[in-house]
């Protein structure tokens, strides 16, 4: 933050642990797509619904006096980034800065209700992004089917099926296709997959304990 005078906060990657302490993710294995952050201008990571891990974030506070606090949100941070992507940078640092625990009481374990709370923070913010209307339209439903995903991953295969088909337009061809396939994969096959990246990840978990 000392040598980004332009920048209004700080964030970096995080690994996500279960209720026992368990690695069970980390948003640098998916730095090829959704986590792949900007440093800089965050404006279209945060049209794409995307937003950084609030546990790494660090703001400036100077920047904090000039934005507002909308209590009524249920996503108030995402709506705290969209106030202050207009007055100035996000620095990003690549490191894993941070190890975020999820557990029931999570607002991110409804998904439904965060697609719903980033859709009308997006409404409510439209003439800060830039975009026609036509175009926000676009890309929140480009965003529905990206939580369809989020569905099938967390293996809810109902509602990711009824989400990612009302918005198939939100996807290419083949993320389409690539996206039926998975829905034919066997939980259990799924289940081995995430078993391999929890042995790998908790090598990075130990080093960030140890550093």
């Amino acid at each position: 933050m000392d040598r980004r005078e332009n920048a209004v906060l700080a964030y970096g990657h995080a690994l996500f642990i279960d209720g026992d302490g368990a690695v069970v993710d980390s948003t640098d294995e998916h730095a090829e797509n959704w986590a792949n952050y900007p440093d800089g201008d965050a404006s279209e990571m945060l049209l794409n619904g995307i937003a950084p891990v609030s546990s790494t974030v660090m703001y400036r506070s100077s920047a904090l006096e000039n934005v507002t606090w909308n209590e009524a949100s249920r996503l108030e941070d995402y709506e705290m980034y969209l106030n202050l992507m207009q007055l100035g940078e996000f620095a990003f640092d690549p490191q894993v800065l941070s190890a975020w625990r999820h557990h029931g009481y999570n607002t991110s374990g409804d998904k439904m209700l965060m697609l719903k709370e980033v859709i009308e923070a997006q409404n409510r913010h439209f003439p800060k992004f830039g975009v026609s209307e036509e175009d926000l339209a676009g890309r929140q439903v480009e965003l529905k089917f990206h939580y369809a995903r989020d569905f099938l991953r967390l293996g809810d295969k109902r509602t990711a099926w009824d989400l990612g088909i009302a918005n198939r337009k939100g996807a290419s061809t083949v993320e389409f296709l690539k996206f039926v396939l998975r829905m034919g994969i066997p939980m259990p096959v799924v289940e081995l997959k995430r078993r391999a990246r929890k042995r790998r990840l908790s090598k990075t978990s130990a080093e960030l304990r140890t550093n």
